[in-house]
């Protein structure tokens, strides 16, 4: 929990030092508790033997708020060849995402336990830094990465591993 602790610390003080815009940072922040918050409900809300009516439960539930929120932008979206472009990326991104990713997690609640799933699905946005970092180079792009999301993204990682062996 400490690593976690420094992890989040080290991310506030490349703010400080302007690596970093302070709302990305509150919004990153909210982002989190929000998905901690959501995992204390789904394990209130657990079923075990379902985890394709938990994934799809979820994800209702959230299509249906999300839709409420987006539809007045959707309806002045105009639909051509360049939003087609725009929404494939996106469409992807759902089905891997929210279709798959979110079905094996709630299996793997069912096989090993909410804690652990939770902690390793933590893994996922420093697999996201390392997978743009891959891209950009194979782009030919200059891929530049503060120092300070290095050393931030290394200790929260190491922060949970430490949690996932120790529990």
């Amino acid at each position: 929990m400490a690593l976690i602790m420094v992890g989040v610390a080290t991310l506030m003080w490349g703010t400080k030092k302007g690596e970093f815009n302070w709302q990305a940072f509150f919004i990153g922040i909210i982002t989190a508790l929000s998905w901690a918050l959501g995992e204390l409900f789904v394990k209130v809300g657990f079923k075990s033997d379902s985890s394709l009516n938990n994934t799809f439960a979820a994800l209702f539930t959230s299509t249906i708020i999300t839709f409420t929120i987006c539809s007045p932008i959707i309806r002045k979206t105009k639909l051509n060849g360049e939003s087609f472009k725009w929404l494939l990326p996106f469409a992807i991104h759902g089905a891997l995402s929210f279709g798959l990713a979110y079905s094996c997690f709630f299996k793997s609640i069912t096989l090993i336990g909410i804690t652990k799933s939770v902690l390793i699905n933590s893994f996922w946005p420093v697999l996201g830094i390392f997978f743009v970092q891959i891209i950009k180079k194979l782009k030919g792009e200059m891929a530049q990465i503060s120092v300070y999301l290095w050393v931030a993204a290394l200790t929260l990682l190491s922060g949970s591993l430490l949690q996932l062996v120790g529990s």
